[in-house]
């Protein structure tokens, strides 16, 4: 067996800093092992080394300990068994943190950097490394080590490897702890959080499905061997009943007008609620200055699948609805037909509503337009002239006025897939459990969308799942840090809201913080953009509960909502030197004796930590009553303490 080191010590890896640590991998039986730590002080005189020597067990598997080092400090690692040599080079000792989660854990700093270029700027840092796990999953056993990945450093050039998170998280730690970082990303997009558990855990809980065992590999191969041949053959079907292709509905000289009419952003539209594809087209003229110029097509995110041409020739096409449309342009023609070829495989599809539809030319295309909220001066034009629509180089393109659109197949709801994702253990098995051996600072997690549909019972299953972690990692309670879902617009809130309630809930755990993102999420995007702020307030709880930092790690959070005389008294933890009020107070009271089912009132700071909300005199509250503080989709921020950190939204009893 030849002799093998883990990818998790590998060239340029990052080891927590001030705890011994394991080197391991597999070799020949019986033969021994050799490991060689060599940590450089900046001269070659300078250099110091340690070895640890052990015989590789019967099945081939060996792993050794090695002395804690320093932040910052620079080493080789040689491991040889007498016959084969093995050297990691440039490794680094600092802090090792663990994100995790889902999609929007995921979401990678090159998607970001698209809209606001600059913030690739300062990216390049040695000093911050990352390891992407490779998403793998095992519903039936538990993975001794990971089987690839590599470490690399922080870089421009790396940013579609990097977490948005994770990456201004590991900026603001470096600016002010000043200790090399090193990201360990585990996050999959989809993924619900039972996948992230262990099977001894969720079954003590009662939350293992009584069919978990029928999850075997040849189940697995199976069901999605059936899923890639029913989508295929509905692809082809939707494809040879498409008289857009066949009829060349793309190209610019086709007569679309005939054609009935519609805006982009009119996505409750009748003929764009069943399955199918629809066709959409634009004619459209640009200014002579852009014309033969690099440009992008920016039109946010679609239901469900599209592909997108420019005078007859394809410019781009996504499969599935999340990813934003951005298509490169390579040269801008001066009059061109825009098409679409839209396909709806729910019950409803179309464009997102609230995003804005643009062409970005040129030397826009380096500039940052993420806060690029207004449109066009010439709102309203439908002239399909673009030549007095554009603002710095950005081509409004819904100031042109409506599209032709026709729809050109109708077809059944597209066969689902069985998403092995949300299934559980199956990431905990093949992601979680190979990196047990590792040393951690704490761990970032990002998650809830795929749960909101159940909310209940959430809190504890978040709680359970970092014990599992804490046990299976044996380092004490580390920090755990996590982002409380964002604002986003349903036709029912209510699941999510209460998914948020359950996060809250979850605080009972010790050693725990939740950052509140209701300010910095998008209504109408699943995946909002602002993932600065959501990492740099992880950063800010981290400074807290893993660097002793004296400043609060989240803001205000209810700890007791009591009735006093014609009046409810709620008291708050994390205040910082007080409460601070930045908007009107207003809370629900929800089964108040003598009152509607829901009866708002105003509130009303009354003490560092504490509002009172003022009730009709003679009122009292009932034995079932509770009281509801932001309890809506999006939110106006009215609370925050003294650090500007928001107060979570809650729903709790009355006492």
């Amino acid at each position: 067996m030849t002799l093998q080191v883990t990818p998790l010590v590998s060239d340029g890896c990052l080891i927590q800093r001030d705890k011994p640590f394991h080197v391991w991998g597999c070799g020949e039986p019986g033969r021994t092992v050799i490991v060689t730590l060599t940590v450089s002080a900046g001269e070659p005189a300078g250099k110091s080394t340690t070895e640890a020597a052990i015989a590789a067990a019967a099945d081939g598997r060996w792993e050794v300990e090695l002395p804690a080092q320093q932040a910052g400090t620079r080493a080789t690692i040689g491991v040889t068994d007498g016959t084969s040599t093995i050297s990691v080079g440039n490794v680094l000792f600092g802090d090792v943190w663990l994100l995790a989660g889902q999609s929007n854990m995921e979401m990678r700093l090159d998607r970001i950097a698209k809209e606001a270029p600059h913030l690739l700027d300062e990216a390049d840092d040695d000093n911050i490394r990352w390891f992407n796990v490779p998403q793998v999953f095992d519903f039936q056993h538990e993975h001794d080590d990971l089987y690839a990945g590599e470490w690399f450093p922080s870089a421009a050039t790396r940013a579609i490897d990097m977490s948005a998170i994770g990456y201004f998280f590991a900026k603001r730690l470096r600016n002010g702890v000043d200790v090399p970082i090193g990201l360990i990303n585990t996050a999959v997009g989809g993924s619900k959080i039972e996948t992230w558990m262990s099977r001894e855990r969720l079954a003590s809980m009662g939350a293992l499905p009584d069919d978990f065992d029928k999850y075997t590999p040849d189940y697995v191969a199976r069901q999605q061997r059936l899923f890639i041949e029913a989508a295929a053959a509905y692809d082809r079907e939707a494809d040879a009943a498409d008289c857009g292709l066949s009829q060349h509905w793309q190209n610019p000289e086709f007569d679309d007008a005939d054609w009935d009419t519609m805006t982009l952003g009119e996505s409750g539209r009748p003929e764009l609620q069943s399955p199918g594809i629809v066709w959409l087209r634009k004619h459209i003229t640009v200014d002579d200055r852009y014309v033969g110029k690099p440009a992008q097509l920016r039109f946010g995110t679609l239901h469900d699948a599209d592909r997108v041409y420019i005078d007859g020739g394809q410019i781009g096409e996504t499969f599935y609805q999340y990813p934003p449309r951005d298509y490169d342009i390579a040269a801008l023609p001066k009059a061109f037909t825009l098409a679409i070829r839209l396909k709806i495989e729910g019950n409803a599809g179309g464009f997102t509503a609230g995003k804005r539809h643009l062409i970005v030319v040129g030397d826009a295309l380096e500039r940052d337009l993420s806060d690029l909220n207004e449109r066009a001066e010439c709102t309203g034009r439908n002239d399909e002239t673009a030549e007095d629509c554009s603002v710095d180089g950005v081509i409004d393109v819904d100031a042109l006025g409506a599209w032709r659109f026709r729809r050109s197949v109708w077809m059944p709801v597209k066969p689902g897939d069985e998403f092995f994702r949300m299934e559980p253990v199956g990431d905990y098995h093949a992601m979680i459990v190979p990196l047990r051996r590792l040393g951690f600072t704490g761990a970032l997690w990002y998650q809830g969308e795929s749960n909101c549909a159940h909310p209940r019972g959430y809190a504890d299953l978040q709680m359970a799942m970092v014990q599992d972690w804490r046990r299976l990692f044996n380092q004490g309670e580390f920090p755990f840090i996590y982002a409380q879902l964002p604002n986003y617009q349903l036709d029912d809130p209510s699941s999510w809201l209460y998914l948020r309630d359950e996060q809250r809930r979850a605080l009972a755990l010790h050693n725990t913080a939740m950052v509140t993102t209701y300010d910095v999420g998008d209504d109408s995007d699943l995946h909002p953009f602002n993932k600065k702020a959501v990492g740099e307030r992880m950063a800010i709880a981290a400074e807290t509960l893993a660097y002793g930092a004296d400043h609060e790690p989240m803001g205000p959070l209810p700890c007791a909502v009591r009735y006093e005389s014609n009046r409810i008294v709620v008291r708050f933890t994390h205040v910082g030197s007080g409460l601070h009020v930045t908007g009107r107070l207003r809370f629900d009271l929800v089964n108040g004796a003598g009152l509607p089912r829901v009866a708002t009132f105003d509130g009303r700071i009354i003490a560092r930590d504490r509002i009172a909300i003022d009730l009709p005199l003679g009122t009292v509250p009932g034995r079932d009553a509770r009281l509801r503080f932001l309890w809506e989709a999006s939110p106006m921020p009215t609370l925050e303490n003294s650090q500007g950190l928001l107060a979570t939204s809650f729903d709790m009893a009355v006492d």
